[in-house]
């Protein structure tokens, strides 16, 4: 009898021990996941922001050699009417375009590094302003309807640029 239960013991203590270890397993995988989660966010916030920062600091020798910023700015306080700049520039499209006022520069210029970056590296994002009827969009990435374009998560960087008066906001978001 006295074995019996010795034998009980053992087995009670080999299940709890078990138990315990696929509890451990289970801890340490979810970890995991929330740390890549974790970078994967701030991977594409930071993403969003630097080619934000890139695209805004983009030199147009053609236009003056202004900045994409002060080709917004000039857009947002002129309209179509705005300084015109010298020669034919790509349309986000990738054809060619030869009217070229501060606001259609500067959406040739924008459309081309966006093209250039995000569409190459396959993110889906959208790249919008208030403001200015700037839109670009690839693979369906609309932060108002998630389920549509099947993304899970969207990450958005805006930048404000003063304007005199009033101010234009430029948002990037990336679907994952």
């Amino acid at each position: 009898m006295r074995k019996r239960g010795q034998m009980e013991i053992i087995g009670i203590a080999l299940v709890v021990i078990l138990v315990s270890l696929g509890l451990l397993f289970m801890i340490s995988f979810s970890l995991q996941r929330r740390e890549s989660t974790i970078k994967q966010t701030y991977t594409h916030t930071e993403m969003a922001s630097n080619v934000i920062n890139t695209v805004l600091n983009t030199k147009v020798e053609s236009c003056k050699g202004m900045l994409v910023a002060e080709l917004l700015s000039e857009c947002a306080r002129m309209g179509d009417g705005a300084l015109d700049c010298e020669d034919a520039s790509f349309t986000p499209s990738g054809g060619y375009l030869w009217h070229n006022d501060t606001c259609t520069k500067a959406e040739a210029v924008i459309g081309f590094v966006l093209n250039s970056t995000l569409k190459v590296w396959q993110k889906p994002h959208h790249m919008y302003t208030s403001g200015l009827d700037m839109d670009f969009m690839y693979e369906n990435c609309d932060k108002t309807n998630l389920e549509e374009g099947g993304w899970s998560n969207v990450e958005s960087k805006t930048f404000i640029l003063p304007l005199h008066p009033g101010v234009l906001t430029i948002t990037l978001d990336i679907c994952s």
